[in-house]
């Protein structure tokens, strides 16, 4: 996404914009938003069409619209969505739900996607995200200090959790 800033030629930009065509396609998504990776997959699309919507080179952004919305349709029926956030659940999944929800929210404020009960929803899911990881972050405290264990019953570190947080309480808290 960096190198569309320098893509004089809009070669680049092409073909993003065709990979987005294809993603967005319904079967395509829905097949992806049905499997257990679906919170994953959310975040990577959350965060291209963020990425994306930054640099787009026109203003109509009527596929990433109906793109996005489809995404938060399935994801409110996905397990992430559903469950509740106990002792097995791990901690990198609640983490790049929390991010993608973050960068999906900013998606919503840029394009003026205003919808009462979507942003109720979206704001309840983030608080749920961040309270799970507070709580778990406050929890290991005594092993580790600054990071996340897997779960709420392991304790070893992930980075990774630690930057799929800072990534999306990053985009939180921006103003687009």
């Amino acid at each position: 996404m960096a190198v569309l800033e320098k893509d004089s030629n809009n070669q680049v930009q092409d073909l993003v914009n065709k990979s987005i065509v294809y993603l967005s396609q319904e079967d395509k998504r829905n097949r992806h938003m049905v499997g257990e990776d679906s919170t994953f997959y959310f975040n990577w699309q959350a965060q291209l069409l963020c990425a994306w919507i930054k640099i787009k080179k026109t203003s109509n952004f009527s596929l990433e619209k109906e793109h996005l919305v489809g995404l938060l349709e399935a994801l409110q029926k996905t397990s992430i969505a559903q469950m509740s956030f106990d002792h097995l659940v791990a901690t990198v999944e609640v983490a790049c739900y929390l991010e993608g929800l973050s960068h999906a929210n900013y998606v919503r404020k840029i394009l003026k996607m205003n919808s009462d009960s979507l942003d109720k929803w979206m704001l309840r899911e983030i608080d749920r995200s961040l309270e799970f990881l507070y709580d778990v972050q406050n929890s290991s405290f005594k092993y580790f200090h600054g990071g996340f264990p897997h779960s709420k019953a392991a304790g070893e570190a992930r980075v990774d959790v630690t930057g799929h947080v800072f990534n999306g309480l990053s985009f939180l808290y921006s103003n687009p």
